[in-house]
């Protein structure tokens, strides 16, 4: 159809490079030829939802006209799902959150635990390894709850 054929001999404007490109060196080329790609991106990404948002106006009028209700959009396939958007998201955070370091809890904050716990419960058999356990779950929530802070902060 003339619409198909019009929609691939759509050209980008040429991006012009600045007079002073002789002068620059090979970071400031590489910078500069990032920034064009990207208004590149940026400038297909509009020609491809401006057709796609041309198209459904153009089958929303077919519909109307035949009087049955129009389908649910095809939007390419440059736009993200809710649902990859929260999954990017979430391994965005998750990635951040590994790569920080976390303090330590402090030794002195976990003594002064202890000293809280009544003196016939640190004695007996097993005594040793329930204080271990209890230190071990003690730091698990400190480092939890530290996460959970980078997270929301």
């Amino acid at each position: 159809s003339p619409d198909d054929d019009d929609a691939w001999n759509i050209q980008l404007p040429p991006i012009d490079l600045p007079s002073t490109s002789q002068g620059l060196t090979e970071t400031q080329k590489k910078l500069l030829k990032y920034r064009r790609v990207k208004e590149q991106q940026k400038m297909l990404n509009k020609l491809i939802v401006t057709g796609a948002m041309k198209d459904y106006t153009t089958a929303i009028e077919e519909f109307a006209k035949k009087g049955s209700p129009p389908p649910a959009p095809e939007l390419p396939a440059t736009m993200n799902s809710e649902q990859r958007k929260i999954r990017n998201n979430y391994l965005f955070m998750k990635k951040c959150v590994e790569s920080n370091p976390i303090v330590p809890i402090q030794e002195e904050w976990l003594t002064s635990m202890l000293t809280l716990v009544p003196q016939h419960l640190m004695e007996g058999k097993g005594a040793e390894k329930l204080v271990e356990q209890l230190l071990a779950e003690v730091t698990t929530d400190y480092e939890m709850s530290m996460k959970r802070y980078m997270v929301r902060s």
